[in-house]
Parts: structure tokens; sequence; C-alpha cells
């Protein structure tokens, strides 16, 4: 049990291997709540049959596309026959209010007594450009309002009857542009009946996906911020950072177009856009020059290896009407082998005479969206109980660390607001981003997902 935060360095690469020098785990390894486990890159954890790692606090394994953090069997051996599986390892358990990263890993030979390999119970961990294959049972698994975010991976399971990411559907789970052992995409009984990659399962958004396994990126892109909150004519600029990962080539890169939703943006702009996000249909591309709120500086251009390119994202209201606007950027590079990176970017337009949402149902319980959302500097929460009872209302980072405690204690029945001002237990402003706000009541959990844009 570690009690303390803790971490974990690379000793240096075994001769002949890229594996680091290991760390043998004989037993389970628990992370006590509020302590953070810090895996570095070139390191690898070999695990004794049965054993794992068990978080009630914070994991934070980021490694590099040179130098992946392994976890593996301690009989993952160079040169020797493959581990069977009475001799696999665990699993890796996010119990509540525990999270953390998931960067650059490779996870194999997991899964003893067909556990599943990941498990997210009411946490929400970032996993991304991870491989997890040769595992014996489900790779990820999402129950309890838990919300990871899974991207950039290789989700591969022995055969379509064991789920690469699956959930009790109390959440959505974004698995987006990841690859499932096949071109055709990954199987769901009635979204992708002809995929003959690893299955998934229902709430689980898994469109786009990769065509090929996901090798040595050469594209990364970051937002500094996800949107923003606008009066009408106002305009504000954000920053997009392209990193070149390539140590030995220039990138070139190109953001030409959007992918449209339904609703306010696609009315905005004149297209009868279809909506992917909730149901899997596909969705119009439209030109950044079609786009009239949006525009980028540099939509093309080069980036010099291992560099970053600071790219300005223009958002302008002009005379919109009240409401939120939205497109996904499609970055694409000069390498053939990679994917578009797909980046989410969103506007909301506030007047003063916007309609607040709908008040909640009388009768049973119900919390709304935050209003306005994106927001700065402040939102507004709103539910309605329909009995005294106690309510724990706490915000979540996406890597499912506590931000803040807005509630917590009886409340009598009626209607209630509570506002968020975008701040920590400590008052400190917290940064821009995405956010996931959950309220208890009695044995009944409700989250929602909040974007803070500065």
């Amino acid at each position: 049990t570690l009690n303390v935060d803790s971490r974990w360095s690379c000793m240096g690469t075994r001769s002949g291997t890229v594996m680091g020098i290991p760390f043998f785990v004989g037993a389970d390894v628990t992370i006590n709540a509020g302590r953070t486990l810090t895996i570095d890159g070139g390191v690898t954890v070999k695990f004794y049959r049965n054993t794992g790692l068990n978080f009630n606090g914070y994991l934070d394994a980021r490694g590099s596309a040179e130098k992946n953090v392994v976890f593996t069997s301690y009989l993952d051996i160079l040169g020797q026959p493959e581990p069977t599986a009475t001799n696999y390892w665990d699993q890796i358990v996010f119990n509540i209010d525990s999270g953390g990263v998931l960067e650059f890993c490779t996870i194999r030979f997991a899964g003893y007594d067909y556990h599943d390999v990941i498990v997210t119970d009411f946490s929400s961990p970032i996993i991304q450009h991870v491989d997890i294959a040769k595992c014996r049972r489900h790779l990820i698994r999402a129950q309890n309002t838990a919300n990871p975010v899974v991207h950039y991976s290789s989700l591969v399971t022995n055969n379509t009857t064991y789920y690469g990411v699956y959930g009790d559907c109390t959440s959505t789970v974004d698995a987006t542009s990841n690859y499932w052992g096949a071109s055709s995409g990954p199987y769901h009984a009635t979204l992708n009946p002809s995929g003959t990659g690893s299955r998934v399962g229902d709430c689980v958004l898994f469109e786009p996906f990769w065509d090929n396994p996901y090798g040595t990126p050469e594209i990364a892109v970051h937002p500094g911020a996800l949107g923003a909150t606008l009066e009408p004519e106002w305009t504000t600029v954000l920053d997009l950072y392209i990193m070149n990962l390539d140590t030995a080539s220039v990138l070139s890169y190109s953001i030409s177009e959007a992918l449209a939703p339904t609703g306010s943006f696609a009315e905005a702009n004149g297209s009868e856009s279809q909506d992917l996000l909730e149901d899997g249909a596909s969705r119009d591309l439209l030109r950044l020059a079609d786009v009239e709120w949006l525009s980028v500086d540099r939509p093309i251009g080069l980036v010099d290896r291992d560099d970053t390119m600071t790219v300005k994202v223009t958002f302008a209201a002009g005379s919109l009407e009240c409401g939120s606007y939205t497109a996904y950027l499609i970055i694409g590079s000069n390498d053939e082998d990679e994917d578009p990176v797909i980046v989410p970017v969103c506007m909301f337009v506030k007047i003063d005479h916007c309609d607040a949402p709908d008040s909640p149902p009388v009768g049973e319980f119900h919390l709304s969206q935050n209003y306005p959302n994106p927001f700065n500097p402040q939102t507004t929460f709103s539910y309605y109980l329909p009995q005294q009872d106690r309510v724990l209302f706490v915000i979540y980072d996406a890597s499912g660390r506590k931000v803040r405690t807005l509630i917590s204690g009886v409340q009598p029945q009626g209607r209630h607001t509570i506002d968020w001002a975008g701040n920590n237990d400590r008052e400190e402003p917290v940064a821009s981003g995405v956010y996931f706000a959950r309220f208890l009541i009695g044995d009944k959990v409700t989250t929602r997902k909040l974007i803070l844009a500065r």
C-alpha cells in the first residue's frame, strides 16, 4: 500500500530489448486516496500472476513515442515463449474519486482469471497513445458514471466475443480515433455490424476509427482552450498547439475542413448536417471559409522536428443568435500512415434576453445542464429535490481529480440553484478545459460535462 506520493523512474534499458530494467510487482499495489504514483517513460512494470494496481488515488504514467511505459507479465522475456494465461497479471482499477493519465503505454498479458484489463468506477482517467493487446478478456470497462477518455490507442482483443471498450451506460464513453484490430472497425451489432475488430458496447462513441495500427506518431495537437463565451459582435483568440513528435523529419500540416453537427452551427452555416456525436451517423465536411464564426491564422504550415507551432484560432460572434456553435477541426499531416487529428472547438453566444434552460419538472429529481456552457467566468446549475435529502455536489477535472465541493449536506425539498465560478476549494482559479460535475443524492448519481473557456 502506497500512502505517500511515489515515483518509479527508468533505471536503464536491458541489452537487446527496448524494455527498461523492470520493476517487479509480487503483490497487489494499492495507491491510497490523495496520493499519486508517477511512472516515467522507459519503465517496465512486470507483475507476478494475479497481481495488479488498485487506485484510490492517482496514476501519472506518461511515456513518449520513443520510451513507452510497459505493463506486462513477469514471464514476458525476449526470445522466450509467451506467458500462458495462468501466468497473466490481473488488472488496473480506478476506484471512486481516483483518476489519472495513461499516455504512451503498452499493456499486455493481463486479465488473469478473466478479469477486465482496465476498470474505471466513478472515475474518468485519460487513456491515449496506449497499445493494449495479448490480453485475456475485455480491455476497458466503465461503470457507475465513469467517463474515461480513450483516444489514439490500439485496442485489440483476441476475438469479437470480448469488448475493447464497454460500460453500463450510466455515461457515454468517448473512445473515438482508435484502432480496433481491423480496417473495418470495431464490431457493434447495430452501428457497425460489418466490423471485424474488437467489440464495442452500447454508449461508446467509436467513430471515427483508425484503419491501421497507430505507429510512432508524428503529429499531436493540444488546444489551449476548448471554447469561448462571447457577447454579440465580440471576438476572441485562442491558441492551438501543433507538435511534431518526429525527431528526424519536418512535418507539414493542414487545417482545411471542419466537421459540422446539427443544431445552431449547421443552421448558421446553411448546412443540413447530421450529428455523429450522439448516434454514430455521418457529419458533413465544411471548408473553413464557409464557417463564418471561426478562422485560423495558419491553416497550413511546417513544423520543425521535435518542435511546436502555435496556431491562432479566432472566434467571432458577429450577429449570430444566442446559443452554442460547435466545429470539429480536422488536422492532417504529410504522414500517409497517420489519420488526421480531430479537435472540437465551440462558442457560446450570450445575449441579455436569452432564455434560461427549461425549469426542471416537479415531482421527480432533476439536474439541468449548467448554463451557460461553455462559460466564463461563472456558470449556474439548477436542480429539483422531490423531498428533503442529503446532497453531495462535486466538480472534477478531466483526470478525475476533485476540484471543488459545491454542496455537502442536507437540503430541503424544492428547486435550488448553485453557481460555480471556476475555482477550487482554496478559491484559486482553475485552468480552461473540460470538467465534470457529479451530483449524488441517496443512491442516485448524475453527471454533467462542462467547459470552462477563459
